[in-house]
């Protein structure tokens, strides 16, 4: 197909339009929100989804000046939104590692502090179509595994502990190569894994602990890692340097880190923590 230099032009302004919607959704529009309310934003891992929805209806009730915008995705995509301009006035991560990296670039104002604990699970569809019931089963050949790649703290999380389960020398020669060799998907998120397994569009997949809340409960089974095999997968929150309203950030992560936040992520499968701290000057 030829293009006319009209038809050039109408391509250029499409292209134009779509870097600025971009730009507006990286860089986080605080502009005030409706009915005169002050907009922040949040930024948190997939896996927060439920708790953090449910600590935003909390916090809005505290301060009913103020509407929380909750942003979810891999961490490594939110980190990757704040090093390109995104100022959000909290960012969660579900690793040390993401976070470390942002404190590096000096994109976090405030020493990231840790908000809960997490455990890796793994899954099967209800009706199991793999025939799945132990973990040296997720060998075997023609298996349709689900994940999430290396760079999605589920993902590295996974990877540590197929390597425990390997060098364990308990579930088989090549435990982890031949588990790996079965992954069929790498989702972007830990919700596209549990969405595959619930759907049986997969025989297994491996998520967080925390993931298995009661809809989830009721379409899928858990095949046990043992503890001693498993990882304490930990997540940290803070400030985001430059953004509209540290002060309420540091209201949102104190609310996080209250009684009744740590209380909201342990009914939603979390491991809280102890003793907890608090954002200094956030009152």
């Amino acid at each position: 197909m030829r293009f006319t230099g009209a038809r050039w032009r109408g391509l250029i302004f499409l292209g134009v339009g779509i870097v600025v919607l971009l730009v507006c959704a990286l860089g986080g529009n605080h502009k005030a929100a409706a009915a005169g309310k002050t907009e922040m934003q949040v930024f948190a891992a997939s896996v927060m989804t439920e708790s953090f929805g449910e600590i935003k209806r909390h916090f809005e009730k505290t301060h009913p000046e103020v509407d929380v915008k909750l942003s979810f995705a891999a961490t490594s995509v939110l980190r990757f939104q704040v090093e390109q301009g995104a100022t959000p006035e909290v960012f969660e991560s579900a690793d040390a590692k993401n976070m470390e990296a942002l404190v590096k670039k000096g994109f976090i104002a405030t020493k990231p502090l840790p908000i809960a604990h997490n455990r890796i699970a793994v899954i099967i569809p209800a009706a199991n179509p793999g025939k799945i019931c132990s973990l040296a089963d997720l060998t075997r050949p023609n298996l349709a595994l689900v994940g999430c790649a290396a760079d999605v703290p589920v993902g590295a999380y996974t990877l540590e502990v197929l390597g425990k389960l390997d060098k364990s020398g308990k579930f088989g020669k090549d435990f982890g190569k031949r588990v790996k060799a079965n992954f069929h998907s790498l989702e972007p998120n830990v919700k596209g894994i549990v969405a595959k397994v619930m759907l049986g569009d997969a025989d297994a997949g491996f998520c967080y602990a925390s993931d298995l809340n009661v809809n989830v409960a009721k379409k899928v089974r858990i095949i046990p890692i043992p503890e001693k095999y498993n990882v304490l997968a930990s997540h940290y929150i803070g400030i985001v340097k430059g953004c509209p309203n540290a002060k309420l950030g540091g209201q949102f992560i104190n609310t996080v880190l209250s009684p009744t936040g740590q209380a909201i992520l342990q009914r939603n499968g979390l491991i809280p923590v102890k003793p907890v701290r608090k954002v200094v000057g956030a009152k």
